[in-house]
């Protein structure tokens, strides 16, 4: 932009002004150099009252002949700041010509003096007698010569605009700031006008001595004008929000004021004034409500703002994580890398469910023949009295289950929480790959209850250390010699397995079994490891036979751990709880798990044999494989409603299909 022109007031010529401006200086007072609203006074205020004087000794000089005219003055007043007016000599009548002489040339440059009022004025030089032969040749009928004009300087600053204009547009007016403030504005607020300044009030003396002008203006005004120009002109004033709490009052407002439900025309003026809104909000919220009632719909007068407003979503493709190798997207930085959204943006889609974290275990590998056992194993679990209308599975009362687990004392891994000024523990070992553990041979039954809900079998058959206790050979610092120890078994074969079941296992079933299942078969069922004995052990059967007892072995099919309680979830279970407890030594360990075992709830216990259950139904579903998701059937849920069942049924149709693939 370029240099904005200097102010002229409308009796001095801009020529004048562009003239006088540049050569002006500002006058000194109080020893201080004065503002440039204070100089513009001080000059315009000086110039006058000299140029009074002089007007007024010309008009005595020619009052004998001289046409009375208007003449254009600048008039100090005590009462106000320098006006630009004009001033009337000698009679109200004047003509155009004479209405254009102007004052002459004053100098800048020269210093105002103090006058007897205390006021400065300044030292105005011009040529007396080229104003008397401009008066010879007026009064001769002679060519006019144009007077040289009167040189006021006139400074570039807000002050001069409003004191020299009786109704201004200041383009520096805001909201609670001083008209005489920053030049900076905008093209709307360049429009907005201030109510009149009456220029004869006194000004004030300000803290430096110099003079302002006193303005007055509605402080609410601006602020509407405020709201209204925020749109570039335009009015558009940001209205209120209403809850649904105050949609509903002010719409029973309404209901209770209508008649026939109709409502005149300044009620909703009235309404909208109690509840401080837009007349437009009120209108609304009658045409929605009566249109509910008009519909026999519940009044919603809700906003529907919600979801409906603001930046739209950017969904991504979620389908393309598919093409992915799973290698190429386990963080999710990887993931969010494929899908070009960021990890925050990623993480709400977890926390949303649009993506989901799995985890994928290795499953054994299975064969035509394995599948086959896993089918033919299903169907014989399958009840033969509920063949083939109703096919249910057994209760499974009547099996003990049995493995081998490894324990350690701890994990070289622990992830717990912590306070911030919380120091971490420092865990030590010789070898984080030989941390001492011990094998524990686990039997478990399924749990029994009353009708009443009341346990009377756990089903807790035993949990077995395989340790063996030795006398010590020598001493130490630790223990003397002699001292009973127990060392952990590291190589369990079939002599150490066949010590265990006839020894420990027998003894514990035989114990505690209830006694109104004895004499009905019992079958302990085992996975097909290499140390487990075979069914036809002998030793083992002549054992399982003695008590009245009638024990058998039973393997299930090769590679189906699935089929197996304690690997199906009891191991680990009992694992997390012992993980919760602080072992130092072997002989704490064997505590630790012991404790686990006992505190195990049964009805969590029992819940497992109905996932075995449903486990079996899904292999039979799948023709024999394991690449099936772990079924849930809130079992939960069920147990609070009182409803868990004992067994699962399975679906007559899949039941032939599986005997017809069989028999193939």
């Amino acid at each position: 932009m370029g240099r904005r022109p200097a102010f002229c007031p409308p009796l001095l010529s801009n020529r004048c002004a562009r003239t006088a401006a540049p050569n002006s200086s500002p006058p000194i007072h109080g020893g201080k150099p004065c503002t440039a609203s204070e100089v513009s006074l001080v000059h315009l205020s000086a110039a006058a009252a000299h140029r009074r004087e002089e007007l007024a000794t010309e008009v005595e000089e020619e009052s004998d002949n001289a046409t009375p005219r208007l003449l254009s003055v600048l008039v100090p007043s005590s009462s106000s700041p320098s006006i630009h007016t004009r001033y009337p000599l000698g009679s109200t009548s004047h003509t155009s010509h004479q209405s254009q002489r102007e004052m002459g040339d004053i100098d800048p440059n020269v210093e105002p003096e103090q006058d007897y009022l205390g006021g400065q004025r300044e030292m105005v030089e011009w040529n007396v007698e080229n104003v008397q032969a401009d008066d010879d040749n007026s009064r001769g009928g002679g060519q006019r010569r144009k007077r040289k004009h009167v040189t006021i300087p006139l400074f570039r600053s807000p002050l001069s605009r409003l004191l020299l204009s009786p109704r201004i547009r200041s383009p520096s007016m805001q909201h609670r700031t001083s008209p005489l403030g920053s030049t900076s504005h905008t093209s709307h607020q360049s429009q907005r006008e201030m109510d009149y300044i009456d220029l004869n009030v006194e000004p004030e003396q300000d803290s430096q001595g110099g003079q302002r002008a006193m303005a007055e203006w509605n402080v609410e005004n601006v602020q509407a004008n405020d709201e209204n120009y925020q749109g570039g002109g335009q009015s558009r004033i940001k209205r209120k929000q209403v809850n649904a709490e105050q949609a509903r009052s002010l719409f029973d407002s309404l209901l209770a004021m209508s008649r026939n439900g109709k409502l005149k025309g300044h009620e909703t003026s009235e309404v909208a004034a109690l509840y401080s809104v837009h007349v437009r909000t009120v209108q609304r919220i009658w045409k929605r409500g009566k249109a509910c009632i008009d519909q026999g719909q519940p009044i919603d007068v809700s906003s529907r703002k919600r979801n409906r407003c603001g930046r739209k979503k950017k969904e991504p493709d979620v389908s393309a994580l598919s093409n992915v190798p799973i290698a190429a997207r386990q963080t999710l930085e990887d993931a969010s890398k494929h899908l070009n959204v960021s990890k925050s943006k990623l993480y709400r889609m977890l926390k949303k469910g649009e993506v989901k974290r799995v985890s994928n275990s290795l499953k054994p590998l299975l064969t035509d023949n394995n599948k086959k056992d896993r089918l033919n194993w299903c169907l014989r679990m399958l009840d033969p009295t509920s063949i083939p209308n109703d096919p249910t599975f057994q209760g499974l009362f009547n099996y003990i289950y049995i493995d081998e687990k490894w324990f350690n004392i701890t994990k070289k891994t622990l992830r717990y929480y912590t306070a911030p000024d919380e120091q971490q523990p420092i865990r030590t070992c010789k070898n984080k790959n030989y941390i001492p553990r011990i094998m524990f041979l686990t039997a478990l039954a399924r749990p029994r209850f009353d009708s009443s809900g009341n346990c009377t079998f756990d089903g807790r058959i035993g949990c077995f250390p395989y340790v063996t206790y030795v006398a010590a050979k020598r001493s130490s610092r630790n223990r003397l010699a002699g001292t009973i120890e127990m060392k952990p078994i590291l190589s369990i074969d079939k002599s150490v397995m066949r010590d265990f079941m006839i020894g420990k296992v027998l003894p514990a079933i035989h114990a505690k079994w209830p006694r109104e299942d004895i004499g009905k078969i019992i079958y302990i069922q085992q996975d097909n490891a290499t140390p487990h004995l075979s069914p036809s052990d002998k030793l083992f059967c002549e054992a399982a036979q003695q008590g009245g007892f009638d024990i058998r072995i039973v393997c299930q099919p090769a590679n189906s751990p699935d089929l197996n309680i304690l690997d199906l979830g009891f191991f680990n279970a009992i694992q997390s709880l012992q993980n919760k407890s602080t072992c130092r030594t072997t002989e704490e360990l064997v505590v630790v798990v012991d404790k686990a075992f006992e505190d195990y709830s049964v009805c969590k216990a029992n819940k497992i044999f109905l996932t075995l259950h449903a486990c079996m139904r899904e292999i039979m579903r799948t023709g024999g494989n394991n690449g099936y998701d772990l079924p849930h059937i809130r079992k939960s849920m069920l147990e609070r409603q009182g409803s868990l069942p004992l067994q699962l049924k399975c679906d007559a149709t899949l039941v032939n299909e599986v005997m017809a693939q069989i028999s193939v």
